[in-house]
């Protein structure tokens, strides 16, 4: 395409001075045209048209300066010029189509993200959880893989809440969340937050002794952090966790009840531990 813009308007000015030269009838205003079509969506974006269409002036430009003389000559640039301005007009509408459609695929982008994300942690949320495990699901049962589900819970967060207020509280999901994240590292591992203070970790491809190290290094970079609570027997933020093992019949609801039930145990047991079950 620029390759074909730059040998229309080579011709076009070499024909048109040859008319002008002979007295002929010419249409140099055509090549105006060609200089507005640059800047149309043809393929190339504005900073590919912007050159092409100067090298179009210039050559333009230059023909005629080398073969007219007198009025010719004089006609032959107040056509380059009017060119000239059809290709600012062009450009700057360019410039605002593309504007407006970068507009537009950020703002698709951000709602995409933000369809799929939790806004106050930026971990998956609940409908994308639930997506991904389905597919990886699926995905583990064709490719005979190990897919181990995780669900962690801040102990005793509505005392937390209850003490600190809610900003605080909201800054320590966020630090959990920031904990759960920072072990995540495949690309089809997930963390997310299924509501409230209750997250979850997928793990994809992870056998059960890398799943049990994975939650117990989240509850331990946690414990690091040393959230003060007050009101929660350790003096400090600590999560309940368990841990399971995809089977071959399992189905989303299934895997996470059973998961649900083990998280059940390690809160009666006494909190700020890991259960592991199948």
């Amino acid at each position: 395409m620029v390759v074909g813009a730059l040998l229309i308007t080579v011709c076009g000015s070499l024909s048109s001075t040859c008319y002008l030269r002979l007295g002929a009838p010419h249409v140099m205003e055509s090549l105006m045209l060609l200089i507005a079509g640059l800047f149309l969506p043809l393929g190339m974006t504005l900073r590919q048209a912007a050159p092409l269409a100067l090298a179009c002036l210039a050559v333009a430009l230059l023909t005629g300066l080398a073969m007219l003389t007198g009025n010719d000559l004089f006609r032959h640039l107040y056509t380059v010029f009017l060119m000239l301005i059809t290709g600012l007009l062009a450009a700057f509408g360019a410039y605002w189509r593309e504007y407006a459609q970068r507009q537009q695929f950020l703002l698709r982008a951000e709602l995409g993200w933000q369809a799929n994300h939790d806004p106050m942690t930026g971990l998956s949320n609940r409908r994308m959880f639930d997506e991904h495990l389905d597919s990886l699901l699926r995905q583990a049962r064709r490719e005979n893989q190990a897919l181990a589900l995780v669900l962690a819970d801040v102990d005793w967060f509505k005392r937390f809440n209850d003490r600190y207020g809610h900003p605080a509280g909201d800054a320590a999901l966020q630090s959990v969340a920031d904990v759960l994240q920072s072990v995540v590292s495949r690309p089809l591992d997930m963390a997310a937050r299924l509501g409230g203070e209750e997250m979850a970790l997928i793990l994809f491809g992870a056998q059960a002794t890398d799943a049990v190290r994975l939650a117990e290094l989240a509850a331990q970079r946690l414990r690091e952090l040393a959230i003060e609570h007050a009101d929660a027997p350790q003096g400090r933020l600590s999560l309940s966790q368990a841990c399971t093992m995809a089977q071959p019949d399992d189905t989303p609801s299934s895997i996470y009840q059973r998961c649900d039930r083990l998280l059940y145990r390690a809160k009666t047991e006494g909190r700020d531990r890991l259960v592991f079950g199948l």
